[in-house]
Order: structure tokens, then sequence, then C-alpha cells
């Protein structure tokens, strides 16, 4: 970390708080469409079992990386609110860590769609120990990954004059390591589990009931769509932070910004792909909201004497 003394009264310069002023509108705007979400998952009753846990912790990230970045924006609205060594570590940080945990989430729903179609196994129900263990531990290593580096001075926390605090490498193989391990390994096993799901779908049909082969042809092809919306979003933005903010345009870095702060606020109609679970709640809505309307305007065109 550079800088003598830590503690220093903040706030963005003018450039930085225009940009982040567009990031926060956008949050905003993420926050009312997670909220109708979730609220449609308990006004519809759905069933919060052990095979929703993956796509519900991917969900559920997003409300961690809004909230992280609320308190980064409350702390450097203010150019009289001091930062300190502890806020410019959460800046840092925060965002960051919650993003990188997003992949291992989707990784391990793909892995457990895989053990599902292709050898049958019930494996939320054989194995939920194991599976709930696995939720513990993915976001343990991920965060003992950043500790380690910043411990032994790999990774430093750099701290600008009217900018947030960013995150510089000074060691070329742990930037490889989160770049291809850390970043690209859950990622590859995404991608390799639905083409295996999907080769053995398209080469085994005649054994299997033709209605449960369509709905995992379905659920594999929605993947695809999923993955294909939220690596554009989600990647360019990921890839700068590993490769060293400092080294790229700041109009990039902004871009990358805005991108996957469109990830997250996309994500509550994106999970359309991630789980019929979420499309079912939404499509109840919709039908709920128009009879409401229906209703009304037949009341309207037929008023009560």
């Amino acid at each position: 970390m550079t800088g003598e003394s830590f503690t220093y009264l903040g706030g963005w310069n003018l450039s930085n708080l225009l940009k982040n002023d567009v990031i926060f509108i956008l949050y905003i705007i993420a926050t009312i469409f997670h909220f109708q979400l979730w609220l449609q998952l308990f006004i519809h009753k759905t069933k919060f079992d052990l095979s929703f846990l993956f796509s519900l912790g991917y969900i559920a990230i997003d409300i961690f990386i809004t909230l992280s970045y609320f308190i980064q924006y409350s702390i450097r609205i203010r150019s009289s609110i001091p930062v300190t060594h502890l806020s410019c570590y959460f800046e840092a940080y925060s965002v960051f860590y919650f993003n990188l945990y997003e992949p291992y989430c989707l990784a391990a729903l793909n892995i457990c769609r895989y053990l599902q179609i292709v050898r049958n196994q019930n494996i939320y129900k054989f194995h939920r120990r194991k599976l709930i263990l696995i939720s513990i531990i993915v976001p343990l290593l991920v965060l003992t990954n950043l500790i380690i580096q910043d411990v032994f001075g790999w990774c430093i926390v750099i701290e600008k004059s009217g900018a947030s605090c960013t995150l510089a490498y000074t060691n070329i193989i742990a930037r490889m390591w989160n770049l291809i391990i850390v970043l690209t390994m859950p990622i590859l096993i995404s991608f390799y589990m639905l083409f295996r799901a999907m080769h053995f779908l398209q080469n085994s049909h005649a054994q299997q009931v033709l209605m449960r082969r369509n709905h995992h042809h379905r659920l594999i092809i929605h993947s695809f769509i999923f993955y294909s919306i939220w690596l554009c979003l989600w990647l360019p933005l990921m890839i700068i932070i590993l490769l060293d903010v400092d080294d790229i345009n700041e109009s990039i870095s902004f871009v990358a910004s805005i991108a996957c702060t469109l990830e997250t606020l996309m994500d509550p109609f994106i999970s359309f792909f991630l789980d019929k679970r979420f499309a079912k709640a939404w499509k109840k809505s919709y039908i709920l909201i128009k009879r409401k309307v229906n209703h009304l305007m037949n009341v309207r065109v037929h008023p009560v004497a």
C-alpha cells in the first residue's frame, strides 16, 4: 500500500464523481429490480430447497455487490469523510471479491446439472452435506487467495487523491495465477460441463424419455444464453482489474464498470435462463397483473349502475 499516512479527507474529483453518479443510478435501478424478484419469490411461495442453492446464491451475491458499492459511494460522496486504511481496503476488495465469487457459484451449479443429466444422480438428495460444505469452503478459499497475496505484498492497495482505491500487482506470477486459474478455471469448468451434457443428450436420446430429454436440452440451451450475456458484460472488468487497472485507459475501465453494473442490473431478468423457478415467479406476477388490468378495464367498460 502506498502513502505514508493513510487517513485523509477524501472524496472523488469531479470526473470520478460524475462517473460514479452514473454507476450509482444503475445500482439504484438494480436494487429495485432485485427487490421485485425476491418479493415475487416470497409472494408466490417458491420452494427454497437445496437444488436452488447455487442459483439463488448467485442472485444473492448481487445484493452484497450493490450494498458494498453503496457503502463506498456514501464515503466518497462527501470530501469531509475521512478515507481510512479500512475503508480503502473495503473499496478496493469488496465488489471485486463478490464478482470474483460469482463464476464459482455457476460452476457448482453446472457440475450438479451435469451429474443429474449424464449420470442420472439426484445429487441434491444424496450429497446434501457435501454441497453445503462446498458452499462454505469455496468463498473462504477465494478470500484466502486474496489475503495471502496481500500479506506477501504480491497485490497492494493503491490510494489516489480524488479517485477510488484500486489494486495493483507486484508479482507477475500472482497476476497470471489470478487470471488463468482463479478467474478462468471456474468458467472453463462450467462450459466443459455444459458441452459434455449437450453431447450426451445428442447421442443418447434413444435411451431417455423424450420429455425429459427435451427438458434437459432446453436447460442447456438456456444456460448457454445466460453465459453469453453474463460473460460479455461481466468479464471485461474482471480482466482489467487482474491485469492492473493503472495500465488501462480510464475510459475503457469506466465502460467495463458500466457493463459489469448492467450485468448486476439485468440479473433478475436473465435469471430466467438460470433457473425455471425465477421464470415461474415472473410469469405468475405477469398473469396476476394482467388479470387485474383486464378486470379494471372491464369495470370501466361496464360501469356498475
